[in-house]
Parts: C-alpha cells; sequence; structure tokens
C-alpha cells in the first residue's frame, strides 16, 4: 500500500502539501475532480510513517477512525475484496 501511495502522482501532490504544510489558497484547476475532493479534506489527513490517512470524525472522540488514502491503482481490488470476500462482515 506504501509503494502504490508512493508511485501515485496525485497522493505525491497531497504529501508535498502535507508534509511541507503548503496548502495552496485553492486547488489548482488542472487537477483532477478526486484531487479537489482530497484539498477540501485538507484538514483531515495525516502522514503517519509514509503512510496517507484521514482522520474521520464521528459523532463522539470515540467513534472516530482512521482511513487509508487508497491509490487509484488499487481501488477496484480493494472494493472488491472489502465487497466480494466471505471475511467482507455481511452476515
Amino acid at each position: 500500500l506504501l509503494a502504490a501511495q508512493q508511485a501515485d502522482p496525485e497522493i505525491q501532490l497531497l504529501r508535498q502539501w502535507l508534509v511541507g504544510a503548503s496548502w495552496p489558497l485553492e486547488c489548482p484547476p488542472e487537477c483532477s475532480r478526486d484531487m479537489h475532493v482530497l484539498w477540501q479534506q485538507r484538514r483531515t489527513w495525516m502522514d503517519e510513517d509514509g503512510l496517507i490517512w484521514r482522520h474521520r470524525r464521528g459523532l463522539t472522540a470515540e467513534e472516530g477512525a482512521k482511513q487509508v488514502l487508497v491509490p487509484r491503482a488499487l481501488r477496484n481490488e480493494v472494493l472488491q475484496s472489502m465487497h466480494d470476500s466471505p471475511y467482507a462482515g455481511h452476515l
């Protein structure tokens, strides 16, 4: 997952903004729709040991959760494994 994040150019741009604390005032117009969404969520992203996560807030502090940023190249595989696996949690 870390290697896939490092290979994704949009995630690298997000990492550059995050680590450098240099978020642009607006997302550059040439960026993709996905990148605009990532920029809008800029206050929720964190870099932990090189992996980019989003802190998702819940109704209470205990309900908050960390969500890993899945690179575009792995999205279908992750979605398929989360929904089609016998361990997917659908009982």
